[in-house]
């Protein structure tokens, strides 16, 4: 990720989480404070919805799966407790400015804060399920690629040995993928430096296939 979208990320997640606690905190205090929390709450909630835009466009553009209906779900959580504080808080602020002091107006805040408040908790679950989906489809899409892709180095059922002699190998069975490593242990004669020859070409089997790269090394030039 670029330094911008890092700092936009760190930004977003601080600016979401202040959101969430000031609209949670006004809503268990009855309402009180809500006509100084208002616009400081707007202002996170902004931009939240800003920069969460400018990330999707970023990370998210044209994909539409799972990952992506997760942190959808979550944006629309966001949006919808914005709406609902510009919607009820809002005006309750403007007429408590005008009329002063209300239980009514009170109550109006405080209800509209603690929706509010859910939406964003709801929208946080969302962002975190998604983070573990992402770790998921990943793992899944490597483990399905390792899968697919055919071993580096396969020996099947080699059976070897140099001119007339008896074998030195016989029925000899491994593989070893793309970015793994074997080690071939035994005493002396055990075979480890024919396997070895086997592989550069300087020697074919007598009977199996030594494939690299799903081919047959019988193919391939020494």
């Amino acid at each position: 990720l670029s330094l911008l979208i890092v700092v936009v990320v760190v930004l977003h997640a601080v600016a979401a989480v202040g959101w969430m606690t000031s609209a949670g905190f006004v809503a268990r205090g009855g309402g009180v404070g809500a006509e100084r929390a208002f616009a400081p709450q707007m202002m996170h909630a902004l931009f939240v919805l800003i920069s969460g835009g400018f990330l999707w466009s970023r990370l998210h553009a044209g994909a539409a799966g799972l990952y992506e209906i997760t942190l959808g779900a979550g944006a629309l959580c966001a949006v919808a407790a914005a709406v609902i504080q510009g919607g009820m808080v809002g005006p309750a602020v403007r007429r408590l400015k005008a009329a002063g002091e209300a239980a009514g107006l009170r109550k109006t805040m405080a209800r509209g804060n603690a929706i509010a408040s859910a939406l964003l908790m709801l929208a946080f679950v969302c962002m975190i399920a998604a983070r573990f989906l992402s770790r998921e489809i990943l793992m899944d899409s490597l483990h399905a690629a390792s899968q697919t892709l055919s071993p580096a180095v396969r020996f099947e059922a080699v059976t070897f040995g140099y001119g007339p002699s008896p074998d030195v190998l016989r029925g000899v069975d491994f593989e070893i993928r793309a970015g793994r490593m074997l080690g071939l242990t035994g005493h002396a004669g055990a075979g480890r430096r024919s396997c070895a020859r086997l592989l550069l070409g300087e020697h074919r089997a007598r009977s199996g296939a030594v494939r690299l790269d799903g081919a047959d090394g019988a193919d391939l030039p020494p």
